[in-house]
């Protein structure tokens, strides 16, 4: 993983399956969009918010594909209604997307805009979510004890007690309510 998420986007991941999306960084991915556009390209990235960047991405309409199927029936000259077997899980045949898909060599999709990720076949699912908490919880224990905000609270009140040990070096051992009262009673 290249890219570093805040402790705000890793909590997000973990609680949702986007921890999966993000475990197949690298990988070919198809996503139907709402408008029933669909994408093909390599995954280079997802956020908390399902936002993905493509590389080498293909970019087809299932209205254009529909109409391309329709049309190459009627030049059979069939006059029976004809009827589409539409398999959205599988791909339109090569010779097809070479011709009519819009090739982009980068793209962005707002996480919003997307109906579904059709993941490829070979991925093990329980696997991939298991690796990605992993290199969470690898990443968070690294970076716990390096984050945590300095607590003024106690080190006033360490402050405070020296201050007072350093007024009163008869007793060795102040009586914590006297060390509030006094520290309180400033009239």
């Amino acid at each position: 993983m290249a890219k570093m998420f805040t402790s705000k986007e890793i909590a997000k991941s973990t609680r949702t399956l986007i921890c999966l999306l993000q475990s197949v960084i690298d990988h070919k991915v198809l996503i139907e969009l709402r408008n029933d556009q669909f994408v093909l390209g390599m995954l280079q990235s997802v956020d908390c918010y399902m936002n993905c960047e493509f590389s080498s991405a293909k970019i087809w309409s299932l209205n254009d594909w529909i109409k391309d199927r329709c049309n190459d029936d009627d030049d059979d000259d069939n006059d029976n209604d004809t009827i589409i077997n539409l398999q959205c899980d599988r791909l339109p045949e090569p010779e097809w997307l070479e011709k009519h898909a819009k090739k982009m060599d980068y793209l962005f999709i707002k996480g919003n805009r997307i109906r579904y990720f059709h993941l490829p076949e070979k991925i093990n699912v329980i696997d991939c979510i298991e690796k990605q908490l992993g290199f969470y919880r690898q990443r968070s224990n690294k970076t716990s004890a390096i984050q945590r905000p300095f607590n003024w609270k106690s080190y006033r009140k360490k402050l405070k007690l020296s201050q007072q040990q350093e007024k009163n070096p008869d007793n060795d051992v102040i009586d914590n309510d006297k060390l509030i009262k006094t520290v309180g009673d400033k009239k």
